[in-house]
């Protein structure tokens, strides 16, 4: 049986539609037919809703393979964890302000995480958190005291929570995609007995990450993060992992 050339610039449905009714018209069996018919008319409407529906759908399918055509974020997401990135959803407003204080002033209220609240000209309040807590030193010649402060806008903020351990996975599941990165402080009780040790965000293409390396590195889990300790490879150095 000869197959019937297929046009593949009939992509719209009543193109499509008019595609499998002229192939079929075409067949001996079906001369005598009126395909304008109730029973025949359906049969064809299923056809090339189907038809139609697959080609949406392997569409969408190939957009999805590729990070520079991916629609969703959750491929855009995947395809970044192939290359060993970490997408993160949101990322606050923060500005980097220089903050003068006479010496005899405590400086206190510039600890990480306090707020601090900024007025818009249009009235607008808008909540400022300080990203780490800055040193200050004394100003030459003078009885102040300086020092740069990055301030992180937030709507909300979590600090000092325990978060629970999967041994096993040596994991921990961090429940919102609302989370600036540049934000986080990943603290670990090595010893168990309350002595936490901070550790740094790494990246899956970072070489000499060992099992000593203080590193931790987020992935992507449903509507959260996984925060992941993994084994590094051999120091070289040591003999030791």
């Amino acid at each position: 049986m000869a197959i019937p050339a297929i046009n593949l610039n009939a992509l719209e449905y009543e193109d499509i539609y008019n595609e499998i009714e002229t192939y079929i018209s075409e067949k001996t069996e079906f001369i005598d037919y009126d395909f304008s018919g109730s029973g025949l008319s359906t049969i064809l409407d299923l056809l090339t809703y189907n038809t139609y529906y697959q080609l949406i759908f392997q569409n969408i399918l190939v957009n999805e393979m590729f990070i520079d055509s991916s629609q969703k974020f959750e491929s855009i997401m995947s395809h970044a964890k192939l290359h060993g990135y970490t997408i993160q959803k949101s990322y606050a407003s923060n500005i980097n302000v220089t903050v003068t204080v006479p010496s005899t002033q405590s400086t206190d209220e510039y600890i990480k995480y306090i707020p601090h609240t900024g007025i818009a000209t249009d009235g607008t309040a808008f909540t400022f958190y300080v990203g780490e807590t800055p040193a200050f030193s004394a100003d030459d010649g003078t009885t102040t005291q300086s020092a740069n402060v990055i301030l992180y806008e937030g709507q909300s903020i979590v600090s000092k929570s325990a978060l629970t351990p999967d041994l096993i996975k040596q994991s921990c599941f961090i429940p919102t995609q609302n989370l600036d990165f540049r934000t986080l402080t990943v603290e670990v009780d090595i010893s168990g007995n309350n002595t936490y040790v901070e550790y740094r965000l790494g990246s899956a293409n970072e070489a000499n990450i060992y099992a000593d390396s203080k590193v931790y590195y987020l992935e992507a889990n449903g509507n959260g993060f996984d925060v992941k300790f993994l084994s590094g490879q051999i120091d070289p150095t040591t003999g030791q992992q």
